[in-house]
């Protein structure tokens, strides 16, 4: 029977990872992660444009664990991150409460975690698929599905129980590089919990319209319907047998469609709010972005002038 999570949707995924994969974020006494730059560097040059190498999943799966003991990233980091901004109570988003500098590391190593795994697992669609081969269109990850040609499954290595792993790495990987891009605007802006989801919290010293459109675009980035990151990137990995030739290892833990109405609801709808009209052309922040019937009716004052349980969405410079 699968689990129905109220609270937190998200809590799932650690349940997966417990049960069914090699489990990179295993609880095992944390390592150094010593050999991440050397592992890392051969995956650099694995994917450089013009390699012709082939690479083992052997050391693809090294790689990825290499880094996730570098960037001490664990499960229960996992769970106090993830879980909790799934959660109707005490939500944050995932490393806010990290420094800028820190958010940076550690997207440098979820970095390599993502292409490791992906590579796997495309590789595994690649090789056992008759007919489909992996697509290297301009949805989701065409450089890593073309370099999965060139992957080597080792016998004794089941691609499709490091699904589990990818599907949080790959979440991890988007919010943690939106996080990222938000501070490349201004470490004076937070994301902060709201009604139901997330939002930009502004600071009147960094209020004008170049920081406006910046954040429309990175909004955007992570969240149009169709070309933002969340469908491209992370949505679509949830149908493993389609995309990895896998049976989802999660299929009797969690409804991945919960995962989905997360990703659409929590992140990618509640973000859309924030978009700010700056009075340009065609700009993203015309019209009513939050669905309440009224436009353009906050001031990006810190205050939640509607009192609807929003701080700033819907506002207009």
């Amino acid at each position: 029977m699968r689990y129905r999570f109220g609270m937190t949707i998200i809590f799932g995924l650690f349940v997966g990872l417990s049960l069914g994969g090699c489990n990179i974020f295993g609880s095992e006494k944390k390592k150094p992660g010593a050999d991440a730059p050397a592992l890392q560097a051969q995956l650099d040059a694995f994917l450089n444009p013009n390699s012709k190498s082939r690479i083992s999943s052997d050391v693809l799966f090294e790689v990825a664990k290499s880094s996730r003991q570098a960037s001490e990233i664990g499960i229960l980091t996992i769970t106090r991150e993830l879980s909790q901004s799934a959660s109707s109570t005490n939500m944050s988003f995932p490393f806010e409460t990290l420094s800028a500098a820190l958010r940076v590391d550690k997207l440098q190593y979820i970095i390599r975690m993502d292409q490791a795994l992906a590579l796997i697992l495309y590789a595994n669609q690649y090789l056992s698929s008759t007919t489909t081969k992996p697509a290297a269109g301009a949805v989701s990850d065409p450089e890593l599905k073309t370099a999965s040609s060139r992957v080597d499954l080792v016998s004794g290595i089941d691609p499709c129980s490091m699904y589990p792993d990818f599907v949080v790495v790959r979440l991890l990987r988007v919010l943690i590089d939106f996080r990222t891009r938000v501070d490349g605007i201004s470490q004076a802006l937070h994301i902060s919990p709201n009604a139901g989801g997330f939002g930009v919290q502004w600071d009147a010293s960094v209020v004008n319209v170049q920081n406006a459109r910046a954040i429309n675009g990175i909004i955007t980035w992570l969240a149009d319907p169709t070309t933002g990151v969340l469908a491209t990137d992370v949505k679509v990995i949830l149908n493993p047998e389609s995309e990895f030739g896998c049976p989802s290892p999660l299929s009797e833990i969690i409804d991945l469609q919960k995962v989905e109405d997360y990703i659409d609801n929590t992140i990618a709808r509640s973000m859309r709010c924030y978009y700010i009209n700056t009075g340009d052309a065609g700009n993203p922040g015309i019209g009513d972005n939050d669905g309440d019937g009224r436009v353009d009716e906050e001031l990006l004052n810190g205050i939640d002038d509607d009192h609807d349980g929003r701080i700033d969405e819907d506002a207009r410079l």
